[in-house]
């Protein structure tokens, strides 16, 4: 059960700005809640400017609606995504320069994964999400 915030609380109507991970929970919260507009309890058109990652919390509320609100589900996803990151990125580099670079590539993307990566996939924040989706999108960009 997704609990409701308190919107005349501090924590929820304080200015929601930044990239952190307080802020990608409250929205997140907020699209289950009261639906995808992301009005932090106020009506149509009375709420204050969106400026935050705009994808990220339409993914976090995804996740926490299939696992719950606890925070195990969305990061267990996000390092797995680590590791299709990884797959993504062997891909790339064996249409472009052949299986002997993929490798080196796919080794030093796990390396990279578990030295500096894996920090940030455990962090609820939205850089998480892009370093899967940008390997594929240029990965459809080749196939093309």
């Amino acid at each position: 059960e997704i609990k409701e915030c308190d919107w005349s609380s501090d924590v929820c109507s304080s200015d929601l700005g930044g990239q952190d991970w307080l802020l990608h929970e409250t929205l997140a919260r907020d699209i289950l809640i009261h639906g995808p507009l992301m009005t932090l309890g106020k009506d149509l058109g009375e709420g204050r400017a969106f400026y935050a990652q705009p994808l990220y919390p339409y993914f976090l509320a995804l996740l926490h609606g299939l696992f719950g609100e606890d925070q195990f589900g969305p990061i267990a996803v996000q390092v797995a995504m680590l590791g299709f990151t990884c797959v993504t990125m062997w891909e790339i580099t064996r249409l472009l320069f052949g299986r002997g670079v993929a490798w080196v590539t796919l080794g030093l993307c796990l390396g990279l994964s578990l030295i500096q990566l894996d920090w940030v996939a455990r962090r609820l924040i939205s850089e998480s999400l892009y370093f899967l989706v940008l390997p594929l999108t240029l990965l459809s960009l080749i196939r093309r």
